[in-house]
């Protein structure tokens, strides 16, 4: 389906300032520290697909769900 597409949509940064950090400095809404978290991001939309898609990965270094946010 997308081979060889690549699909980039750029984003302003978010300032470090503006994010909500855990004890543990954890994104709360995520449960995802910095080093957890790719350089590019692809979302699913319906948790559902969360599995679907992750099984087609080479590998999947984290799997962590925090409230409705599934993260592979």
């Amino acid at each position: 389906m997308f081979d060889n597409a690549k699909l980039h949509i750029y984003m302003k940064k978010i300032a470090e300032t503006e994010l909500i950090l855990t004890a543990e400095k954890k994104i709360y809404h995520l449960n995802l520290s910095k080093e957890e978290i790719a350089d590019d991001i692809l979302l699913v939309g319906d948790p559902e697909r969360v599995e679907l898609i992750s099984s087609k990965f080479d590998k999947i270094e984290c799997q962590i769900q925090n409230r409705e946010f599934i993260t592979h």
